[in-house]
């Protein structure tokens, strides 16, 4: 079952938005008791009834706004975050490969590379597979939906900062919408990010078996 929903974006339209860093070096509890980061926190405030202070200048906010368990929070759903960003580079390694086969044939594993970005070349890659017998069976609609999907999430893990929603304690991806031009913030969990790693298997699986089919059609 392919799962990965299309990104929730936050509706933050005409409505003040404060937002901020704050930096610290932080002792991760899970890693070994002498090791230590440093952890840059960004921190937003939605709504919020007074954005500017006496003097007219945006409100701030720090670290002291948020409770420990809060903090160790932003820094675990960014070490996952990162693991996807890593995960997705693999495809994307995989991705080139197969677009190599699709492309050039025989000479596919020469060396040559496509010219084509992540988007482009999955766009090439499953439009090849829709339209040809045999590798049609190899993807269905929702997987296909599914690999849109997860180069959009892969964008957006990639440019975007992660923030955390004060008070309320919500994860938020700040990025640029390419389709709008404009800032925009997409809602992030620890369920999103564990069915982007389990899209990553059924993804990886794929790319192997379409190179795999392809050196049975052309040995």
């Amino acid at each position: 079952m392919y799962g990965l929903p299309a990104p929730v974006l936050l509706d933050v339209e005409g409505h003040p938005l404060l937002l901020t860093e704050s930096s610290k070096s932080y002792q991760d509890p899970h890693n070994q008791p002498s090791l230590t980061q440093h952890v840059e926190i960004g921190i937003m405030l939605v709504f919020p009834k007074e954005p500017f202070d006496k003097d007219g200048n945006p409100r701030r906010m720090s670290l002291d706004s948020l409770t420990e368990q809060q903090k160790i929070d932003y820094v675990l759903l960014q070490g996952l975050i990162n693991n996807c960003i890593i995960n997705a580079e693999d495809i994307n390694r995989k991705l080139k490969r197969a677009d190599r086969i699709i492309s050039f044939g025989p000479k596919a594993l020469d060396g040559v590379e496509p010219t084509l970005d992540f988007m482009g070349s999955k766009n090439r890659v499953l439009c090849f597979v829709r339209t040809t017998e045999p590798y049609k069976a190899l993807a269905d609609k929702p997987l296909r939906r599914s690999f849109d999907r997860f180069v959009i999430y892969r964008n957006i893990f990639t440019h975007g900062k992660l923030r955390i929603r004060m008070p309320e304690g919500l994860f938020y991806i700040e990025h640029i919408d390419n389709h709008a031009k404009k800032t925009a913030y997409m809602s992030i969990d620890v369920e999103v990010v564990e069915v982007f790693l389990a899209t990553y298997s059924q993804l990886s699986q794929l790319l192997k078996d379409i190179e795999a089919l392809w050196t049975k059609e052309n040995s």
